[in-house]
């Protein structure tokens, strides 16, 4: 059984990274899906797409989009 819903954690449990090609843009750890939906700009369900369970990395297949991995923190 997870967590009520409404509760509120300040343990760190996903890690974010985004890159374009060697480059890293953005690295950092959050508590919530919804704290990197929030700040990526787009839905829970597209964040929860991104993470190693979900379909894709990357926003859209252009040439030049940057790699976004969202990994559970052990």
């Amino acid at each position: 059984m997870g967590r009520k819903k409404g509760t509120s954690t300040n343990k760190l449990c996903w890690h974010l990274l985004i890159k374009f090609n060697d480059d890293i843009l953005k690295e950092q750890d959050y508590s919530t899906l919804k704290q990197i939906a929030e700040e990526l700009g787009i839905s829970y369900n597209r964040v929860f797409e991104l993470t190693e369970k979900g379909r894709v990395n990357k926003l859209n297949n252009s040439k030049y989009t940057p790699t976004i991995t969202i990994t559970k923190i052990s």
